[in-house]
C-alpha cells in the first residue's frame, strides 16, 4: 500500500502495543491523524506473543480482562461469541466457569480489530501498515525521522516505540560451541524443532516461569515421553489463579484514586516495608477465609504509582531478592496449563529445580553434557540431555538487545536504559529521557520496554491502562503542534 512519508505519528512495532495505541487514536482524536505503524509482520496486531499457533498455548487471564477500548470492554469476549470460539472451545472454560482464550485467537481479534479501523473510524484517521522494519530513529524538538530496512525515510510529528523486548539473551554458560550444537534451542517459540524432538530424550528447560510452561505443554501436546527437567535460581512455578475474583472488574481496579493498598498503608517507599503490608494482609485473609490473591492484587493496582517513588537502591534491591518471587504470584498460570504440569510432576516426568548451572559441554550424539549446584545444599551433579531449550526470558536490556533501533537509541543517547537494566527510562507521560536528562517530546515509549519505570507494562490490562492514562496528552500535542 503506497503511504506519504510524513505522518502525525509512526508507531513502531505492530504487536499488542503499537495495534492498540492505533486503534485508540483513530477512535479518539480531536481530528483526522495519519498514523503509521511500522511492523515486519503481514498482519498488526499479533507480534511475537499471539502469532503463536499451538493451540495448547493459553492467554495466562480471562477473556474479560483483555480490553483494548474502555467504551467496550467486553469486546474480546463478544468477538469470541460471535465466532462460536465460546462453544467450540471448550477446553478453553476452566472449572470456575470462567474462560481461557487461545493467545492465536487473541492474536486474530487483534488483527480484525486494526483491519476494521483501519477501513473505517470515527475521526477518518489513516491507520497505514508499514511493512518493513524500522532500522533507526532521530529525534529533533517536534519531529522524528525513522530509516526502513530498505532505506526509505519516513517523518512524523511523534514516534512511538511500540515493540517489546527481544528474544531470550544466551546464557554464558551455554555460548560458544554449545550455542551451535544441534540440541540446544536458542528460540523457546521453534514449535516444529520442538515437535521433531526423539520423543523419548531426556530434555532440560532453563527457567520455570511462563515460557517454560508453554514449552513443557508442547512437549506433552506432541507427546513426548522422556524425562523432562526445569531448572531456575528459585525453582517457582507460576501461581494459580485467584478462586475468589473480586466484583470489581480490573479496569475499574485500575481507575481507583488512590488505589486500595495505598488507601488502607500509605505511599511506602520501602520495599521492606511494603513487604510487611502485604503480609499482614494475606494474614487478614486468611482469618477470613480467603486466599492470598486478592491481598497480592490489592498491591499489584498501586505498583505503578509505587514503583516510581521509590528510590533506585530499593527497586534494584527487589529486583535482586524479590522478582522472582512477585513475577510467579503475578504473572499466573492458565489452568489448563497448570493441569498439565501437574500430570507432568505426579507422574515423576518433570522435575522442578532451585539450582545454578555451573558448565556446559557438547557430548555425544549432538547432545549437551550439563553440571548444577543445588542451591538448598553445595551439591553438584551432572547430567546428560538430548535438548536443552532456553526458556530464561526476553532480553530486557536494550544496548545490548539486537534490536537496531533500541541499540542506536542507547548509543546516541537518544533515549537511556533504565537504571535497573530493564528497558528505557521515560518520563509519566511516556515520553523518553534522553542523556541529557530531558524528556523527548517527539519520542514515547510504551509496554514493556518501560517496566523499569512503571514496573506494571507488560501484561494487556496494564498496557491497555498506560495508554489510556497518557492519550490526554498524546492529544494534545498532536492538536497543538
Amino acid at each position: 500500500m503506497p503511504f506519504s512519508h510524513a505522518f502525525d505519528v509512526l508507531i513502531i512495532g505492530g504487536g499488542y502495543s503499537g495495534a492498540a495505541l492505533a486503534v485508540r487514536l483513530s477512535r479518539e482524536a480531536r481530528r483526522a491523524l495519519s498514523v503509521g505503524v511500522i511492523e515486519p509482520r503481514d498482519e498488526v496486531g499479533k507480534g511475537v506473543a499471539y502469532s503463536a499457533v499451538h493451540p495448547d498455548y493459553r492467554l495466562n487471564g480471562p477473556d474479560a480482562v483483555h480490553i483494548v477500548m474502555p467504551d467496550r470492554p467486553n469486546d474480546f469476549h463478544d468477538w469470541l461469541q460471535r465466532e462460536g470460539i465460546l462453544e467450540a472451545d471448550f477446553k478453553g472454560w476452566a472449572g470456575s466457569g470462567v474462560f481461557f482464550a487461545r493467545r492465536a485467537d487473541f492474536g486474530r481479534y487483534m488483527a480484525e480489530l486494526f483491519q476494521g479501523h483501519q477501513a473505517v473510524n470515527g475521526t477518518g484517521t489513516d491507520l497505514i501498515h508499514i511493512h518493513a522494519r524500522a532500522m533507526s530513529l532521530v529525534t529533533g524538538h517536534d519531529f522524528s525521522m525513522v530509516t526502513l530496512d530498505k532505506g526509505q525515510q519516513l517523518t512524523a510529528r511523534l514516534a512511538v516505540l511500540a515493540t517489546s523486548n527481544e528474544m531470550p539473551a544466551v546464557p554464558k554458560t551455554f555460548q560458544g560451541d554449545v550455542r551451535l550444537q544441534s540440541g540446544f534451542f536458542p528460540n523457546p517459540w521453534d514449535l516444529d524443532r520442538l515437535a521433531a524432538l526423539v520423543p523419548d530424550a531426556p530434555i532440560l528447560v532453563l527457567g520455570t516461569g511462563l515460557t517454560a510452561a508453554d514449552v513443557i505443554t508442547a512437549l506433552a501436546f506432541h507427546g513426548h515421553t522422556g524425562p523432562i527437567d526445569a531448572v531456575s535460581r528459585t525453582g517457582l512455578l507460576p501461581m494459580d489463579q485467584n478462586p475468589m475474583p473480586d466484583k470489581e472488574t480490573m479496569w475499574e481496579r485500575f481507575l481507583q484514586k488512590p488505589p486500595r493498598f495505598i488507601k488502607k498503608h500509605g505511599a511506602l517507599t520501602n520495599v521492606a516495608d511494603i513487604l510487611r503490608c502485604l503480609r499482614r494482609d494475606i494474614v487478614d485473609r486468611a482469618a477470613e477465609g480467603k486466599t492470598w490473591h486478592g491481598a497480592f492484587d490489592d498491591l499489584r493496582d498501586a505498583v505503578r504509582t509505587l514503583w516510581t517513588d521509590l528510590p533506585l537502591a530499593e527497586q534494584q534491591r527487589f529486583r535482586r531478592h524479590l522478582k522472582s518471587w512477585y513475577e510467579t504470584r503475578r504473572f499466573r498460570i492458565a489452568p489448563q496449563v497448570q493441569a498439565v504440569l501437574d500430570d507432568y510432576q505426579k507422574a515423576g516426568r518433570l522435575t522442578i529445580s532451585a539450582a545454578r548451572i555451573t558448565s556446559a559441554r557438547r557430548s555425544e550424539g549432538g547432545g549437551v553434557a550439563v553440571t548444577f549446584r543445588s542451591r538448598a545444599q553445595d551439591v553438584t551433579w551432572e547430567k546428560n540431555y538430548g535438548a536443552v531449550i532456553n526458556c530464561t526470558g526476553l532480553n530486557t536490556s536494550p544496548d545490548d538487545s539486537g534490536n537496531p533501533i533500541m541499540e542506536q537509541l542507547a548509543f546516541t543517547g537518544a533515549a537511556i536504559p533504565h537504571p535497573t537494566g530493564h528497558g528505557f527510562l521515560v518520563d509519566r507521560e511516556c515520553r523518553a529521557i534522553s542523556a541529557s536528562g530531558e524528556p523527548q517530546a517527539a519520542l514515547r515509549i510504551i509496554g514493556p520496554l518501560t517496566r523499569g519505570t512503571f514496573m506494571e507494562s507488560g501484561s494487556v490490562p496494564a498496557i491497555s491502562y498506560q495508554i489510556h492514562k497518557i492519550m490526554p496528552d498524546v492529544l494534545a500535542a498532536l492538536n497543538a503542534s
